[in-house]
């Protein structure tokens, strides 16, 4: 992959879609740790209410803290697309 998404973001690899989105493993390069970036899709924004009640409950997360809880790093846009940066963990099962 490689591409730089956002400035600060490298693209490492596509972890899958949602009804949200893409869901990619990246690196960001400003702080030096990976992230999990979804890329949130144009029908999912095209919805006023689904990214309102989003962007709420990304900022209660934002201040929450509990070891099934994955850290929201933040909320960006940018040219034609919003991202939700999330802590990358692997879940063994």
């Amino acid at each position: 992959m490689g591409d730089i998404v956002a400035e600060n973001y490298k693209l490492i690899e596509k972890l899958g879609e949602t009804a949200e989105g893409k869901r990619f493993l990246t690196e960001d390069t400003r702080l030096g740790r990976r992230v999990s970036l979804l890329a949130l899709s144009q029908e999912f924004l095209s919805h006023t209410g689904r990214l309102t009640a989003l962007k709420q409950a990304v900022e209660q997360l934002r201040h929450a803290t509990h070891p099934g809880l994955r850290n929201v790093y933040s909320f960006e846009s940018v040219t034609n697309c919003s991202l939700l940066v999330e802590e990358y963990s692997v879940r063994l099962t």
